[in-house]
């Protein structure tokens, strides 16, 4: 029997999502008024160093962003977020890497447990259609199966 994935947690993958394109957007801001200020200033050697610097720090926070986007439907994707979150934390991007550490640490208890009630409802109203007689015992154990199989 193979072991099920869970799904990391949605809620925390958005505040983390949030949290970078805060970020992304100061980032921006900060390094348009750097540019700005250089340009103003003329001639300055390592402009070329702080733009490379400045735009490769936004283009991966949008591969971040992306990624983390992503994630929220495959659960396989976690260690790839605990990467991508420590990566954040290093880049000084803490509360975005934060939350997604917990996000890729803990599961969508939501989801599961809905689940988990909709098998249930099933079977009673599979043992309903049955001691009803609407279904015989053969279709009864097919559906039965079916239902236990998505488990």
């Amino acid at each position: 029997m193979k072991g099920k994935v869970k799904n990391m947690n949605k809620t925390y993958l958005t505040v983390a999502q949030i949290f970078i394109g805060i970020y992304t957007v100061l980032i921006s801001l900060a390094s348009f008024v750097v540019l700005f200020s250089l340009t103003i200033v003329g001639g300055v050697p390592i402009q070329g160093l702080v733009n490379l610097y400045l735009f490769g720090l936004i283009g991966l926070y949008v591969v971040i962003f992306i990624r983390f986007g992503l994630a929220k439907d495959k659960p396989r994707m976690k260690n790839e977020i605990i990467i991508w979150s420590v990566l954040l934390l290093m880049s000084s991007n803490l509360l975005a890497g934060i939350f997604g550490i917990i996000a890729a640490l803990s599961t969508d208890d939501k989801k599961e447990n809905l689940g988990h009630k909709t098998i249930e409802s099933q079977l009673k109203s599979l043992d309903n259609l049955y001691d009803k007689g609407l279904i015989s015992q053969e279709e009864y154990k097919t559906r039965r199966m079916r239902i236990l199989d998505g488990l």
